[in-house]
């Protein structure tokens, strides 16, 4: 198996939680809805709901089923 499949499957089995704080910038909010589709990993978002749901319409996807925590 090719080293990225194995890392992939690796941390699929984990499913670990991954904190990105950058909500508000749109590669991770797409980067978030691909892990949490591809079952890589549990994303949380961190930022206002209000500013990310806006930024999350830009990018072209949605925050279903990703944990969003506002930090103030």
């Amino acid at each position: 198996m090719h080293i990225i499949e194995n890392c992939l499957a690796q941390a699929r089995r984990s499913c670990k939680r991954l904190v990105l704080p950058e909500g508000h910038d749109e590669r991770i909010v797409r980067a978030a809805r691909r892990l949490k589709d591809d079952g890589i990993a549990c994303p949380i978002l961190l930022g206002s709901p209000d500013e990310l749901r806006t930024v999350a319409q830009r990018a072209g996807v949605t925050l279903d089923g990703i944990t969003v925590i506002d930090p103030k």
